[in-house]
């Protein structure tokens, strides 16, 4: 695939996001290298990554071409920052739910989270796998603890949910995928589905395939 020329075409697109965040990447070389290594040691290869960061839309196509990424991720907060505006729920599902339940629950617990204060609205991504994103904006900034009271809120949704729902990504500096970016596990990439009613795999592989092949159009 020509991540370079794709990513320089989509990174705009979520330039609100990425930009003053400090970014991990994963590479071709860094997948090589991972799937040559004894299962227990594939995480090793990950422990020595850098955070990139660039602060202007101009960075964008110069911090492709230099690192060639095949997966981003992003920190969840800015640097320097000590307070939140946006807070990440990551729904990572059981292979034993089909990914349309797996959007139903989303949406659920999408609706849920809206009627909790401070939300302000929810962007839900499809992560390029099995799971999904809420990017919950909130109407005011939040402390980590305050934060952490928030998504105890978000736990009392009563509906059960086989898999992982993960909000440990909120620590100062974790990490959760950009959207638009691959994901290797699913071999797909994310993407945006806050218009959707309905989703299931056929759909997943034909909007990541249109997603890449309009981006380079052309090149």
């Amino acid at each position: 695939m020509k991540f370079n020329a794709y990513y320089s075409k989509v990174l705009p697109l979520v330039s609100s996001l990425i930009l003053f965040r400090p970014i991990m990447i994963i590479t071709a070389d860094m997948i090589h290298q991972q799937f040559n290594l004894d299962p227990k040691e594939r995480d090793l290869v990950f422990q020595d990554r850098v955070p990139i960061q660039f602060g202007l839309e101009d960075d964008i196509d110069s911090f492709v071409k230099k690192y060639s990424p095949v997966e981003i991720h992003m920190s969840v907060t800015h640097f320097f920052e000590s307070t939140y505006h946006l807070v990440f729920i990551d729904l990572d599902a059981s292979p034993s739910m089909g990914i349309a339940t797996v959007f139903d629950y989303a949406c659920g617990l999408r609706d849920f989270v809206m009627g909790i204060s401070p939300t302000k609205d929810i962007r839900m991504v499809y992560s390029g796998n099995r799971g999904f994103h809420l990017h919950v904006n909130l109407s005011q900034r939040l402390f980590p603890e305050e934060v952490k009271q928030f998504l105890e809120k978000v736990s009392s949704y009563p509906k059960p949910f086989i898999g992982k729902i993960d909000s440990a990504v909120n620590a100062i500096n974790h990490f959760i995928r950009v959207p638009y970016s691959y994901n290797c596990k699913g071999g797909k990439f994310s993407f945006y589905v806050d218009k959707l009613k309905d989703f299931n795999e056929d759909l997943a592989v034909e909007w990541s395939s249109r997603l890449y092949y309009g981006a380079i159009k052309g090149d």
